[in-house]
């Protein structure tokens, strides 16, 4: 008789849709992917399978799935464009018993395009408010400007019918 162990996972790639981005992950390990990556595909093996096709994977991307994902014996995570920031993908095996392996783990950090970043963001709201101010002031000069030229042809007027009542005396 067979006695089973329990299984153990480990991850062994991360790839960015067919170009590798790490190998033999180390638990706990950060992976950095590049903006606008389409694809995620995370590889992992396990050891301790006693069962082999009984043996089956489950995974989770923390703050993406609310539950464990059966992945079934494909060692293989395929995840869609994921956004900018960190995001926990975890990985067990589970034994036909259903024992659960000792998980493995790796954060995927995901960087964010250009314009997507805080310094970039405070900077256009900053240049916006600018705008802004340099919009109102160049009106309301142009409005001192205008009452400006009305006075001083109100007071033109008057001097000239002044100057006039004046002559007619």
């Amino acid at each position: 008789k067979l006695t089973p162990q329990i299984p153990q996972v480990h991850i062994e790639q991360v790839r960015d849709g067919s170009d590798p981005l790490a190998w033999m992950i180390s638990p706990g390990e950060i992976v950095e992917i590049a903006a606008g990556t389409d694809r995620v595909n995370i590889r992992y093996g396990g050891t301790g399978l006693s069962y082999g096709e009984h043996t089956h994977f489950t995974y989770k991307l923390e703050g993406i799935d609310e539950k464990w994902v059966e992945a079934g014996v494909e060692p293989v995570a395929r995840l869609p464009a994921l956004q900018p920031g960190d995001h926990l993908f975890r990985v067990r095996a589970v034994s036909i018993e259903g024992k659960l392996g000792q998980e493995s783990s790796v954060l995927l950090r995901v960087n964010p395009f250009w314009w997507q970043r805080w310094s970039v963001r405070i900077a256009g709201f900053a240049f916006l408010i600018l705008v802004i101010a340099g919009s109102v002031s160049f009106r309301v000069r142009a409005v001192y400007r205008r009452r400006d030229e009305l006075l001083q042809r109100d007071l033109e007027i008057r001097e000239e019918k002044a100057h006039t009542a004046q002559a007619k005396k």
